[in-house]
This record gives structure tokens, sequence and C-alpha cells, in this order.
């Protein structure tokens, strides 16, 4: 009997923390605690876009696997956790330098992932990114390059 309830509380705790989304966030460090999941969802899809990856950049979980296998939780990748020092970085820009400016524009500009990264990870000027597409495989490496880039 004692088997039966310990494979039925592991079949429990699997399904439980198989669902995507999920009832609420854990481990929220930076976002507020109180987002709503769905703006949790939106927010994280953002910054897929801008950096041009998929979550398992910054989330333990496999490519391609669903995302109810994810541990969103999970610490573990340094992405992550330079994910939130940008976040931090962005916040600041945005509150305590752009916000003090005399004479802002209206609607006022704000400083985003996407500023930066332009839908690439490593938020580097569009030549570098081209020169070292160049330098890794000539010139049909920097079309191809140049063209993914420009369809993102």
């Amino acid at each position: 009997m004692t088997r039966y309830v310990m494979v039925f509380a592991l079949f429990a705790a699997r399904s439980a923390a198989a669902q995507f989304p999920p009832q609420r966030a854990t481990n929220l460090k930076v976002l507020p605690t109180t987002i709503a999941m769905d703006s949790l969802v939106d927010t994280m899809a953002g910054f897929t876009r801008a950096l041009g990856v998929r979550c398992n950049y910054c989330h333990v979980g496999a490519d391609g696997a669903g995302l109810d296998t994810y541990d969103f939780a999970n610490d573990q990748k340094a992405t992550k956790e330079k994910a939130r020092a940008m976040l931090r970085m962005v916040a600041s820009i945005n509150d305590d330098h752009l916000a003090k400016l005399a004479m802002r524009r209206t609607p006022p500009i704000i400083v985003t992932c996407a500023t930066c990264h332009h839908g690439i990870a490593q938020p580097r000027p569009l030549q570098q990114v081209l020169l070292g597409a160049y330098d890794a495989g000539g010139f049909d490496s920097l079309s191809s390059a140049y063209r993914t880039l420009r369809t993102r």
C-alpha cells in the first residue's frame, strides 16, 4: 500500500510541475512578485525577441521541448543572472538618468533590451557582428549573417 501512495505522490508532483504557464511565478528577483502570469509571459517573449534567443538561453530546459518541462525557477545558468543585472541597468538608465533630463521629448524616449541588442544575444555594433561572421567564414558567412539580421 505504501508503494502505491509513493507512486501517486510522485505522479501528482510531476503533474503539478508540468503546467505552463504555472499558476504563479517563483524566484522573481527583479520583476515584481505580483506580476500577472500573462504579463510575465509577454515580458519574457519580449526578451526572446529583443535578443534573438529562445527560453533555454536563460532557463533550464531543452530546446524544442515543451515549456511545461522547463525549470524556470532554477538559477543554474549564468545568462539568467546576467539578464537580471541587465534589467537593473535598464531600470537605472530609465529611472535615474533619462527621467531626470531637462526638456525630455514627449512621449519620453526609454531604453529597452532591443535598444542595444537589436535581435542578437550579445549587444555588439552591426559592423562588429558582420566582421566576425566574415572572419569566421568569408563573404558567404557575412552575407548570410546580414540577411538573418535584416530579417529579424
